[in-house]
C-alpha cells in the first residue's frame, strides 16, 4: 500500500477560499486525466469528490478510495456515491455509465467556482428532489469558459453530458486562451 502525503482537495480549497481560472483548471484538468485514464481501462470511479482527491506535495493530485470503483463493459445500476456528487440518473436508479463521473467533476469544478453547491436539501429526499427538478444557476460562474466546462459536464441528460476527451478538449483550448492571453500582456 502506498503512503500518499499530501491534503485533500476539500481542505486545500477551504485555506484558498474561491479558486481562480487558472487554479480551477489545473485541478479540473487534472481531475479528468485520471478519470478519462480509469475510463480507458473500463472503470467507473463512482464517488469523486474533494475528500477523495489529494494534493500532494508537488500540487498535483491523487484519487484515493477506490471503495466504490466498478469496471464494467456497458452499464451498471447500483445506487452509490457520495449525495450531493450523485448524478441524476445514480438518483432516479435508471442505470448508468462512465458519465456519472463527468457529472461529479462538474459538481466539484462549480464549487471551486462558486463556493457553494448547485443543489441543496434539508434531508437525502429533498437533495434527490433537487439535483432532478431544478435548474443550476450557471450565472454564478462568472468566467464564461468554466461556465461552458461546467454546462456540458453538469448536463442532466447522461447521453447530452460531455465525456472526459471533450471535457479535456475544452480545458486544453482555455489553457491556449490563458497562455496567449499571458503572452500578449507581456509582450505589451
Amino acid at each position: 500500500m502506498e503512503y500518499i502525503r499530501g491534503k485533500e482537495l476539500w481542505e486545500v480549497i477551504r485555506e484558498i477560499g474561491l479558486l481562480n481560472k487558472q487554479q480551477t483548471q489545473f485541478y479540473g484538468a487534472s481531475m479528468l486525466l485520471a478519470i478519462d485514464y480509469l475510463h480507458k481501462k473500463k472503470v467507473v470511479y463512482r464517488d469523486i469528490k474533494p475528500e477523495n482527491v489529494i494534493v500532494i506535495q508537488n500540487g498535483y493530485i491523487k484519487l484515493i478510495d477506490f471503495g466504490t470503483a466498478k469496471e464494467i463493459t456497458d452499464r451498471t445500476n447500483t445506487i452509490i456515491g457520495t449525495p450531493h456528487y450523485m448524478a441524476p440518473e445514480v438518483v432516479l436508479g435508471e442505470g448508468y455509465s462512465f458519465q456519472v463521473d463527468m457529472w461529479s467533476i462538474g459538481i466539484i469544478l462549480f464549487n471551486m467556482l462558486t463556493g457553494f453547491q448547485p443543489f441543496d436539501g434539508n434531508t437525502p429526499d429533498e437533495l434527490d428532489n433537487a439535483v432532478i427538478t431544478k435548474d443550476i444557476y450557471f450565472k454564478a460562474i462568472k468566467n464564461k469558459q468554466l461556465r461552458k466546462l461546467c454546462m456540458g459536464l453538469l448536463e442532466k441528460d447522461p447521453d447530452n453530458r460531455w465525456d472526459s476527451s471533450k471535457a479535456l478538449n475544452e480545458a486544453e483550448r482555455i489553457k491556449n486562451e490563458i497562455y496567449s492571453a499571458t503572452r500578449n500582456d507581456n509582450t505589451n
